[in-house]
């Protein structure tokens, strides 16, 4: 639920590799700008700066099981906060993540946490798979599937100066 900006730093050693994305629908399907720097040289910095006051919150492109989805839902009733989404919340918390946990404790109460883990361990009684796990294959499928739309790789020329000549300038400090 925050608003986002999306920068594609690197570019020109992604091009160098062949590697070329389509920012207009990586846009699109994200629901927010994306731009594109070589952050080292400082270009396009200016259009991050030019973009902030225009960020945007992104689409929700993930789907998480029905079991996930409506142990969420209790959270969101549970949790009055803005400072963070409860959904996210939620996630980390069957993620087992100590860090939210920790939030959890100093914002809500040892009460509450208590409450909320012993919530997060019903939902994922009988689940074979661990929540972490199944983010993660949930996360990376997404994300291939968004590399496939928006990426088109070129193999890049074979000149050997070249190649050794782009390694040099990323390896500068």
């Amino acid at each position: 639920g925050l608003p986002m900006l999306f920068d594609i730093n690197m570019i020109d050693e992604a091009s160098s590799w062949g590697i070329e994305i389509n920012t207009k629908k990586l846009s699109d399907i994200l629901g927010v700008d994306v731009v594109t720097t070589v952050a080292r040289e400082g270009i396009g910095v200016s259009k991050i700066k030019d973009n902030l006051s225009q960020m945007k919150v992104p689409k929700k492109l993930v789907e998480y099981p029905d079991w996930v989805e409506q142990y969420l839902e209790i959270i969101s009733k549970l949790l009055n906060t803005k400072e963070v989404s409860p959904r996210t919340i939620g996630l980390l918390l069957l993620a087992d993540d100590s860090g939210i946990e920790n939030y959890i404790k100093r914002r809500f109460g040892l009460g509450m946490l208590e409450q909320l883990k012993a919530l997060s361990e019903d939902f994922r009684k009988g689940k074979t798979q661990s929540s972490r796990v199944l983010f993660i294959e949930i996360y990376n499928k997404k994300a291939d599937e968004i590399v496939q739309a928006v990426q088109k790789i070129t193999p890049p020329s074979k000149n050997p100066f070249i190649m050794k000549f782009g390694d040099w300038c990323t390896q500068l400090t």
